[in-house]
C-alpha cells in the first residue's frame, strides 16, 4: 500500500514529459512491476535495466547467488523526454 501510494503520487507530480526510475531486488521486482503497469500503464513501460553487482558474498550454501538488482524505467506518456 505504501509503494501504491509513493508511485500515484509520483505520477501526479511529473510533467507529462517526465519519467521514473525505480531500482529493485530480487524479491519486489515483480510485484512492484505489477502495481507500476495498473498506475502507469503496462505502454509506458519503457524498460528493465540490469544493475550487477561486483561482489556477491555467499550466504547460501546450496543455489544460485543472486548477483543482480533491477531498474525499472516507465514513463508518464508516449511524449517523454529523453536526452543523451
Amino acid at each position: 500500500t505504501l509503494m501504491e501510494n509513493r508511485l500515484s503520487l509520483s505520477k501526479h507530480l511529473l510533467k507529462d514529459t517526465g519519467s521514473l526510475y525505480c531500482h529493485l531486488d530480487h524479491n519486489s521486482n515483480y510485484l512492484v512491476r505489477f502495481l507500476f503497469d495498473s498506475i502507469f500503464g503496462h505502454d509506458n513501460f519503457q524498460n528493465e535495466i540490469v544493475w550487477k553487482r561486483l561482489t556477491y558474498k555467499q550466504t547460501q550454501t546450496k543455489g544460485y547467488g543472486v548477483l543482480h538488482d533491477t531498474i525499472l524505467y516507465y514513463t508518464k506518456t508516449d511524449n517523454y523526454l529523453w536526452t543523451d
